[in-house]
């Protein structure tokens, strides 16, 4: 299987970074291929939960407008993990950080499926937005083991990275949120009403 690794870094993260560190890194397309998977990921998900169903035009608009959000990934990994003990090429790094991009993966592949399927009048938003805290959490432990594996960071210094990456995404998360619900406004009329 051709992201086997990907598995490999959920279970044992650690472990896994330093089998795929003595691995030969091979070419650029590597450090493109996960990303774009997961924009494929998020374009069919955003496809199947809206319609029911995936055709090769919703497909490929979804890719392109959801392709940001790796984008973003990309854009705030490699510019929190930049100053590092260890010389590896930027392109391998982010291959090496979406390698533990699969507990992400896998729920959104779930609430995709959940939100297609769910029959008329079922309310499945709730739970789908609580079942996030399992790969937040998982993800941040990931994230914690590609910093003192790959990047070579003691552990206080994996820490901080880590709280950093999380609310530095976090903060784009919810901005990004609040301009999609028009959250502000929301707020003022609201305000307004009481």
């Amino acid at each position: 299987m051709p992201f086997s690794d990907d598995l490999h870094v959920m279970a044992a993260p650690r472990r896994a970074y330093a089998t795929a560190l003595g691995q030969r890194a091979g070419g650029s397309w590597r450090a493109v291929r996960r990303p774009a998977l997961v924009a494929l990921l998020l374009g069919t998900g955003s496809a199947f939960s809206a319609t029911g169903h995936v055709t090769i035009g919703l497909l490929v608009s979804g890719f392109v407008c959801w392709s940001f959000v790796p984008l973003l990934q990309i854009a705030t990994a490699g510019a929190i993990m930049r100053s590092s003990s260890r010389t590896l090429p930027f392109g391998r790094r982010i291959d090496l950080w979406f390698m533990g991009h699969m507990p992400w993966s896998l729920w959104i592949f779930a609430a995709t499926l959940a939100m297609g399927t769910a029959r008329k009048g079922w309310r499945v938003e709730g739970p789908i937005i609580v079942s996030a805290l399992i790969p937040i959490a998982w993800t941040s432990a990931i994230a914690a083991s590609f910093c003192r594996v790959v990047l070579g960071d003691a552990p206080h210094v994996a820490r901080a990275r880590t709280a950093l990456h999380q609310a530095v995404t976090w903060t784009i998360a919810l901005i990004y949120f609040a301009y999609a619900v028009a959250l502000w406004p929301r707020i003022v009329a609201f305000l307004g009403n009481t």
